[in-house]
């Protein structure tokens, strides 16, 4: 796994002190709007598009397999689960893609990550054929059980979170600042069950039919100072988040976010996203360090049990056999603001931007849109209960 690196001496400038942040939360606006204005502004946006959508979901009886396939099909990374009883669909949990690569991928080959001592003697091509085998036997079975049995493996499965359609979009962001992706709105009257995603929610906030002062306040907030911020409601337990105790600069050595090397295997960083709980990595020339593509869960759902080999392939080469890949990482720059941010996330459609330094162009640090959600909301908010 790669190490964390030191930044130069020089310090950057430190972001602005949480003592006096400098803008007001929007909570009475999000309090005076609903789940079903964020899911008709989405409808209206879709009604442009020739594609035919309609939610994304599966059977818990059906294979892993069919859930890969689902994935990759309809281009999302989560699905909602139901269980049919009776002719009455009743929805028990959510899967997203870290769920089934955990079961699956990770089942088979964690011990080979793990213990290489009695294998240095090992030819390249004596390696390739115990994969071959170790695939062979154990990945089909995986590929074939029921998605039920998958329930458990990532934290985003061990809770559905739900809402109804009245829910206020305040309801809505205390919900997905703690990180949670995906929410279920179950069906009602003759409305069907939708799901709503944090993408969702920040496209809707930043329409500019709202003439909002506070939005429009926060929107100019820095990302060094909002990251600041956010990390307050999420703790300093994420590696790829820099770390300003108590919110100002405190002399320490700046870290850069956790990263892997270009020459590393691909499934090394998946291991390390799945260990830190991320959903993505940086990966980075490994003679020089700076940013050259971002490996995220995104880039697991491309597997099958033909094709699973190929995570053992050098990062960069796995990268490069999958389709509709893109070639350079979204980054910014600390002096970027939420909009730059956002605006890039949604250009890209990508859940969080990389912040490089200006000079090096090394990754600092990223801006998700968990921490843009977390800025909507004033650090005292109550927790769901």
């Amino acid at each position: 796994m790669a190490t964390t690196q030191t930044a130069p001496q020089t310090a950057p400038t430190a972001p602005t002190s949480l003592k006096s942040l400098p803008w007001p939360f929007p909570t009475d606006f999000l309090r005076n709007h609903t789940v079903d204005e964020i899911l008709e502004d989405r409808m209206v946006s879709r009604a442009n598009s020739a594609a035919n959508y309609e939610l994304a979901e599966i059977n818990e009886n059906a294979t892993v397999a069919q859930a890969f396939d689902k994935l990759r099909a309809d281009d999302v990374t989560a699905l909602p689960c139901f269980r049919e009883e009776g002719g009455k669909k009743e929805y028990t949990n959510l899967i997203n893609i870290l769920s089934l690569a955990a079961f699956t991928i990770f089942m088979t080959v964690w011990d080979e990550l793990e213990d290489r001592d009695f294998r240095k003697a090992e030819s390249e091509a004596e390696r390739d054929q115990r994969r071959a085998r170790m695939v062979k036997d154990h990945m089909s079975n995986y590929f074939t059980r029921p998605v039920k049995d998958v329930v458990g493996f990532h934290a985003e499965s061990f809770k559905l979170h739900t809402l109804p359609r009245t829910a206020s979009a305040l309801d809505l962001v205390n919900i997905m600042k703690d990180g949670v992706h995906h929410v279920l709105i179950p069906p009602q009257g003759d409305q069907d069950a939708d799901i709503v995603s944090q993408g969702d929610l920040v496209r809707w906030l930043t329409s500019e039919r709202h003439d909002d002062l506070s939005l429009r306040q926060l929107w100019q907030i820095g990302v060094d100072t909002a990251t600041t911020y956010a990390l307050k409601f999420e703790g300093d337990g994420d590696p790829n988040q820099l770390k300003y105790p108590d919110g100002r600069w405190t002399g320490r050595q700046r870290r850069y976010a956790l990263h892997m090397p270009d020459n590393l295997d691909a499934i090394i960083a998946f291991k390390s996203m799945m260990v830190h709980h991320l959903s993505s990595v940086a990966i980075v020339d490994s003679k020089d360090g700076t940013i050259k593509a971002n490996l995220s869960a995104t880039d697991l759902r491309a597997i099958t049990p033909d094709n699973v080999l190929d995570v053992f392939r050098p990062v960069m080469e796995y990268m490069s056999t999958l389709p509709d890949r893109r070639e350079e990482p979204v980054t910014i720059s600390r002096h970027n603001t939420i909009k730059d941010a956002i605006n890039k996330c949604l250009q890209y459609d990508v859940h969080r931007v990389w912040e490089v330094d200006d000079e090096t162009k090394k990754p600092m640090g990223n801006f998700s849109l968990t921490d843009m959600i977390c800025c909507l909301l004033p650090l005292d908010a109550q927790k769901e209960e």
